[in-house]
């Protein structure tokens, strides 16, 4: 069940923004396909994901310590990189001068964003399995 919850609460509603900027895409004129993917929405992303696994963490004491310790750093490392990635897509947001390349930011944060993904999902697959495996014994 944890998993699923996941899914809904914290995969799909983290992808809004997206979701709703493909769906400006299809509908509106003129709009170029680097418009769907903002590094800003891709951040945010992987920023939701990471205080998610920090938030289902925290409270869990029946499960393997070195391993939630190991989960909640690597998301604190996480959080502070795709902080500093939100604060570059913000200033190249605001500032023409300074010269950012905007496709290397939005590569670096999709990539960020789609491991964060897969280690979110693996730490809820575990979550889910321990849940089960309580509901049996």
């Amino acid at each position: 069940m944890k998993k699923r919850k996941w899914f809904i609460y914290t995969v799909i509603i983290g992808l809004l923004p997206l979701m709703i900027r493909f769906f400006l895409f299809l509908v509106v004129n003129g709009i170029g396909s680097n418009y769907i993917l903002n590094e800003v929405d891709l951040v945010t992303f992987g920023l939701i994901l990471h205080i998610s696994n920090i938030n289902e963490l925290e409270d869990k004491e029946k499960i393997e310590r070195v391993w939630k310790t190991t989960c909640i750093g690597f998301s604190v490392v996480m959080l502070v990189l795709f902080s500093s990635l939100l604060a570059v897509g913000y200033l190249s947001d605001i500032s023409k001068s300074i010269d950012i390349n905007k496709n290397t930011l939005r590569y670096c944060a999709l990539f960020l964003s789609s491991v964060s993904l897969i280690i979110s999902y693996a730490i809820y697959n575990r979550l889910n399995k321990i849940e089960e495996a309580s509901w049996i014994a």
